[in-house]
C-alpha cells in the first residue's frame, strides 16, 4: 500500500507480482545514519508477536497453561512462542479450517517443549483454554463471543483501517469483556477501527474500560485477568516503536553473528552542506 500525495489516504496497488515490497530502514539515533535494511514481512511477526507477550505478561493470571490459538500462519507461530514465553504454557490447541495446515503447525512447534493438539471444531479451541489467541488473516470473525468462559483472556491481532473492514471477534466478545486493552487509541480514530468503535457507539462497550497498554506497563492503570471476567486484549495498531526494538535486536544479533550482508554506506550518503544565515 502506498499514500496517495491528493488524497492524503492509504490506496492498494495493483502488483501483478507475487512479493511484498515492504522495507524497514533501521538508523541510528546519533548520527541519523541508515544502519539496516529489512523485510517488513518477516520483522512484523516478530514485533507483533513481541507486543502480544508484553499485553499477556502484564495482563494474564500468572499460572496460565492451557492456549487456544486460532491461526497456523506466518503470524500464529511468533505469537504463540510470545505467549510461551511469559508463562508456563503446557497445552496449545489449535485450529485453522485447513487440517494439513494444524499438524503442519504442530510439528514446527515440535521443538518448543509444550504439547500442541490440533482440533477440528473452532470451539474446541477456546473450551478449557485460559488465554484464547486469534493471530490470523481472517476478515470475518473467528471467535465467537458466547463460547467464551468466565476467567478467560482473548488476543486478537487483526483490525480495520481506511482500506478493509476487519475483525476476528464478534461484537459479543466486546459485550462481554470487562476490560478493553489496546496499543493505541488514536490508532483507533485514524484507522477508523470500527469494530471497537461501533460496540462503543452502541453502549456495548465503555470508553473508560479501554485501555492503552502503555499505561498499564506505566503502572498508571492496572488491568488483571481475574476467575469471574473476561479480559480482551487487541493488538490494534502497528507503532513505529515495535519496529524499531524489534529490529534494533535483529540488527544487533546478525552483527554478532557475522550473518548480515553489508552493502556501501556511500550510496546513501550526499555532501554535508550548511544552511546559510537568514538575510
Amino acid at each position: 500500500m502506498l499514500m496517495d500525495e491528493h488524497s492524503g489516504q492509504r490506496r492498494t496497488l495493483d502488483n501483478p507480482d507475487p512479493v511484498n515490497w515492504s522495507v524497514v530502514i533501521l538508523y541510528d539515533l546519533a548520527n541519523g545514519e541508515p544502519l539496516a535494511f529489512m523485510h517488513e514481512t518477516h520483522l512484523s511477526g516478530f514485533r507483533v508477536g513481541a507486543t502480544t507477550g508484553l499485553g499477556v505478561a502484564e495482563c494474564a493470571r500468572p499460572d496460565a497453561e492451557v492456549l487456544g490459538l486460532f491461526g497456523t500462519g506466518n503470524q500464529a507461530f511468533p505469537n504463540c512462542r510470545a505467549i510461551c514465553a511469559v508463562r508456563p504454557i503446557k497445552t496449545v490447541k489449535v485450529f485453522s479450517p485447513n487440517a494439513d495446515h494444524r499438524h503442519a503447525f504442530k510439528e514446527r512447534m515440535a521443538g518448543e517443549n509444550v504439547e500442541v493438539v490440533a482440533v477440528d471444531d473452532p470451539r474446541d479451541v477456546v473450551r478449557g483454554a485460559h488465554i484464547v489467541c486469534c493471530a490470523t488473516n481472517a476478515i470475518t470473525p473467528v471467535l465467537k463471543g458466547d463460547w467464551l468462559e468466565p476467567g478467560q483472556m482473548v488476543v486478537t491481532i487483526v483490525n480495520s483501517d481506511v482500506i478493509e473492514t476487519r475483525t476476528e471477534v464478534d461484537e459479543e466478545t466486546f459485550a462481554r469483556a470487562s476490560d478493553i486493552v489496546i496499543n493505541d487509541w488514536e490508532g483507533v480514530i485514524a484507522n477508523q477501527q470500527i469494530e471497537l468503535l461501533h460496540p462503543i457507539e452502541k453502549g456495548l462497550v465503555k470508553r473508560e474500560h479501554v485501555h492503552e497498554l502503555r499505561d498499564i506497563v506505566a503502572g498508571k492503570v492496572t488491568v488483571r485477568q481475574s476467575p469471574d471476567k473476561i479480559l480482551y486484549y487487541k493488538n490494534n495498531t502497528g507503532l513505529a516503536i515495535q519496529f524499531a526494538a524489534c529490529g534494533a535486536i535483529i540488527y544487533r544479533k546478525l552483527v554478532a553473528e557475522g550473518t548480515n550482508r553489508t552493502i556501501p554506506r556511500d550510496w546513501f550518503a550526499s555532501q554535508k552542506y550548511s544552511i546559510p544565515p537568514a538575510g
